[in-house]
């Protein structure tokens, strides 16, 4: 995301209609110092103006002057509400019921992407099961992906968007991340089953903040701890390019006017989003699982 800030006056000069996905990450300051930046809204599918806070303090500050600004201009009878509904601190909840910390200070310890995503643990999870759902889960997402691709291209809706290709991106994200995070998954999976190494080789594999309570555990619950976290792992960047690429999506849709699809275009538009929403509902309940699976172990 880039890091430079392009000047404003206020708030009111950003025309969320002219954004973009090529401009969506942009980043803004106004005449006193404030910084804001534009999001879409996965919940709503709407572009939204969020602002950028260092700290905690300054967020909840924000906003107490944001909701300020607005009942004074509601006092002289100038109505605001799309300010109102659009602006929110990017460092603090929206309301406080909505604030949701984890309970479990399990958490605390899952990669940052998962955490923002919300992802919650299961009850319990069957780890010869989840690993045999494997090949059937790759067969799933590889066919959203391309299915996703096939349609962007035959709906020709998204052919020009200021020098962003969704296709090359996907196929990008899809060789790059996607598919050798697969590879790499069923590989370990195969040797944890028929050639397994010592626990001291798979160490190497498993970040030192983890080491402490590996040395406290020996034999089998120390294979099954390392065998939890190291295809986990393996497989993590597989989901969380699966998930990119629904965001990017998302973020593409956020541009087009639903009222301006051809009637020949909209079932091919409507069957790209449900490709969409498969793919994010499968690498959900996928990354539910693995940190389920770890939890199990030990691991979190």
């Amino acid at each position: 995301m880039s890091k430079k800030y392009i000047p404003i006056n206020t708030i009111e000069d950003i025309d969320l209609s002219k954004i973009s996905l090529a401009t969506i990450n942009n980043r803004y300051i106004d005449s006193n110092g404030n910084r804001f930046a534009t999001r879409f809204n996965l919940r709503s599918r709407k572009i939204q103006i969020v602002r950028i806070a260092l700290g905690a303090d300054e967020a909840i500050n924000a906003k107490g002057k944001v909701v300020k600004e607005l009942l004074k201009k509601r006092m002289h009878h100038e109505e605001d509400d799309s300010l109102l509904e659009e602006l929110i601190p990017q460092s603090a909840p929206e309301e406080p019921e909505e604030e949701k910390p984890p309970e479990d200070p399990a958490y605390a310890d899952l990669p940052d992407w998962i955490r923002e995503k919300e992802i919650p643990f299961l009850d319990e999870v069957d780890p010869a099961k989840f690993i045999s759902s494997l090949p059937e889960t790759n067969k799933t997402i590889s066919e959203r992906i391309f299915g996703i691709i096939h349609n962007i291209e035959k709906s020709g809706l998204y052919d020009s968007f200021q020098g962003f290709d969704p296709v090359l991106e996907f196929s990008h994200l899809f060789d790059v991340e996607i598919n050798p995070a697969a590879q790499k998954t069923d590989e370990m999976i195969s040797e944890f089953s028929k050639f397994p190494k010592t626990p001291e080789h798979y160490m190497n594999e498993v970040e030192t903040r983890f080491h402490n309570k590996l040395d406290t555990i020996e034999g089998e619950e120390k294979m099954n701890y390392l065998k939890s976290y190291i295809i986990c792992h393996s497989y993590f960047p597989a989901m969380k390019g699966a998930m990119q690429i629904t965001e990017l999506f998302h973020q593409i849709i956020a541009t087009i006017d639903p009222e301006s699809i051809p009637e020949d275009k909209k079932r091919t538009f409507n069957d790209t989003l449900g490709s969409a929403d498969s793919l994010t509902e499968v690498a959900r309940e996928k990354i539910s699982e693995m940190i389920t699976w770890m939890r199990q172990e030990g691991v979190y």
